[in-house]
């Protein structure tokens, strides 16, 4: 019997979160936002493109979550970039790949381990930027999130509420979107799109926090219009009208 959260295969087109493994985190934490996020994801079942119909509808939805996310990307002819700050390097890099991996994974749910994944890598980004030495360096560069949640300097600087929610969102969507490729079914995708959205949106909230309270959330702001304004991005990619 495997032990994965994930033990049944999810609808095809499901915007319920209490079908998903996210169920409490998104009760909890994406309150506010879920009946948006709920008739973005249904108009999947409409067979709507994604990036024509969805994509502007979870960009809107993104800019209500304080700091960058998919909303920052910057487009030009069906084609975007994303803003490089080398001081948020970790942080920003993720982002970069989520437009482009929500977008495969809204047709092909192939695709959303990769877009959790880097959901995933951005919120580790921005714990590992919580404690630095000097300008530059963080402290644990090569910890995984759940490890870096375990860290005493870490833990002083959040709410136990949020390490919690953050514990149990690595448990639940991280790890096994790193790790696990034993869901004992005989064929399918573990992770479905609308996990993967959820799960996107998770990290971005609990992100915010992470960056509000180490008191790094304005000057990552300050940090992506400047390299807006001076044009100074990360490669990005083409996103097909499909």
């Amino acid at each position: 019997m495997s032990e994965t959260p994930y033990p049944e295969w999810y609808p095809d087109f499901d915007t319920d979160p209490a079908n998903t493994v996210f169920q409490s985190l998104v009760s909890d934490w994406l309150d506010d936002i879920q009946s948006e996020l709920v008739e973005a994801i249904y108009t999947r079942s409409q067979h709507e493109s994604f990036s024509v119909r969805m994509l502007p509808m979870l960009t809107r939805i993104d800019q209500e979550i304080p700091g960058p996310g998919i909303h920052t990307a910057v487009w030009k002819n069906n084609r975007y970039r994303y803003p490089f700050s080398e001081t948020f390097e970790r942080i920003l890099r993720p982002l970069r790949y989520i437009p482009a991996y929500l977008g495969k994974a809204c047709h092909e749910p192939l695709f959303a381990r990769a877009a959790l994944q880097m959901a995933g890598a951005h919120l580790e980004g921005c714990v590992k930027n919580m404690h630095r030495i000097g300008s530059k360096q963080v402290r644990y560069p090569r910890a995984p999130l759940g490890s870096l949640l375990r860290k005493k300097p870490i833990k002083r600087m959040l709410d136990e509420k949020i390490l919690e929610a953050m514990r149990v969102y690595t448990n639940l969507g991280v790890n096994p979107a790193k790790h696990d490729y034993t869901a004992g079914q005989v064929s399918g995708s573990l992770f479905t799109f609308e996990v993967a959205v959820y799960g996107y949106f998770l990290a971005r909230r609990f992100g915010a926090a992470v960056l509000e309270a180490s008191e790094q959330l304005v000057p990552i702001i300050t940090a992506v219009e400047d390299a807006t304004t001076r044009r100074y991005f990360f490669g990005g990619a083409a996103m097909s009208a499909s």
